[in-house]
């Protein structure tokens, strides 16, 4: 399973919804009658974790054209001047084996070119973007 934290390099939404949606099937409101009650009801962690999930499948809708179910990738900041140079490289801008030009660019310049064409959202203490 990939890493759904601050410190991963980028997230995937459906592999948000692959975490999120069986502790929502656990979660219950108190108000409901006991038989509708889920037999292993999560426990105050597995909560925290839910509400966070949901405010990242929020946050990723909120700022794409895109719904968490169709897919969508956030790439994290500190990782997006690497993003930008894999970009380059699957869109035959540069060679995967390139040592010139490719070592010569400025991948901070190009990395930040690029940002314009993505939104940003704060999630679990890091800066993340997408389309």
């Amino acid at each position: 399973m990939q890493d759904i934290s601050g410190s991963a390099d980028y997230i995937d939404s459906r592999d948000v919804l692959a975490v999120f949606e069986p502790l929502e099937d656990r979660d219950f409101d108190p108000d409901d009658p006991p038989e509708l009650f889920p037999d292993d009801p999560l426990d105050d962690d597995e909560r925290e974790e839910m509400e966070s999930l949901r405010e990242l499948l929020s946050a990723m809708e909120s700022a794409s054209a895109d719904s968490a179910r169709d897919g969508i990738i956030a790439y994290n900041e500190k990782y997006f001047e690497e993003y930008a140079k894999e970009f380059a490289s699957d869109i035959g801008a540069i060679s995967d084996d390139a040592g010139w030009p490719a070592s010569f660019i400025d991948w901070e310049a190009a990395a930040n070119a690029l940002k314009q064409d993505y939104s940003e959202f704060e999630w679990d203490g890091a800066t993340w973007l997408t389309r």
